[in-house]
């Protein structure tokens, strides 16, 4: 019988099923947020402006934050150096 084997992977889901079977399978699970904060700490994004931009066009368009968590977000993006 095989032994398993413990790597990093990453996947990006947009679906609550798949956060839960996550959680199932005690992977980690971020959120869409976290990956946007991760994709400007390793300069995917030019600017912090360019993020907050991201972030205010998705709720434009029906993507849902509470008041607290959206300035939370805002609070740890001007924290990255």
């Amino acid at each position: 019988m095989l032994e398993p084997v413990q790597r990093f992977c990453c996947l990006v889901v947009c679906a609550r099923e798949a956060r839960v079977a996550a959680e199932y399978f005690e992977l980690r699970v971020y959120g869409t947020l976290y990956v946007l904060l991760e994709a400007y700490k390793r300069n995917v994004f030019k600017s912090k402006v360019e993020v907050r931009s991201i972030v205010d066009d998705m709720l434009s368009k029906g993507f849902y934050l509470s008041t607290e968590v959206y300035a939370r977000f805002l609070f740890l993006l001007e924290e990255v150096k």
